[in-house]
């Protein structure tokens, strides 16, 4: 019982960072997008966008996942014998989901990587170090009474 209940909270666990991970990575798509916009490169905001929502997708997977473990964890802990926890919880498959979902991310990540190589990537990047110099630019103009 001690066994499942702890491999029950370390799955959790692994999920949750990968959800804290992914919504890291959710928002700065978003700022992309926003930054993309700003530039007059819809083309480039889609493609953010599309990638964001792709992520959000995987992270609520992730989270009915959690939701799932936790109310097994619950049933484990208040079950009245070990044998009978054992038989209701279905770690396998809430491993098998981690590992599918998990390939899931990894599948997007490669798509990334891809994209960093046909050049979006670079083209953002671009985009960030045009709006730093237009907001130096600015700010000298300002000083000036340009």
């Amino acid at each position: 019982m001690r066994g499942i209940a702890e491999e029950l909270k370390r799955a959790l666990k692994l999920l949750e960072i990968e959800v804290a991970r992914l919504k890291e990575e959710i928002e700065l798509w978003r700022s992309r997008a926003r930054s993309a916009l700003r530039a007059g490169r819809e083309d480039l905001a889609r493609a953010a966008l599309e990638r964001g929502k792709r992520l959000e997708g995987i992270a609520s997977e992730y989270e009915a996942e959690i939701g799932r473990l936790r109310e097994e964890l619950r049933r484990a802990v208040s079950a009245p014998s070990a044998s009978a926890a054992e038989a209701r919880l279905k770690i396998p498959s809430a491993f098998a989901e981690y590992e599918r979902l998990k390939e899931e991310v990894e599948r997007i990540e490669a798509e990334a990587e891809e994209l960093k190589r046909a050049g979006i990537e670079v083209e953002f990047r671009r985009l960030e170090e045009e709006a730093k110099v237009e907001g130096v630019l600015r700010k000298l103009k300002e000083k000036l009474g340009l």
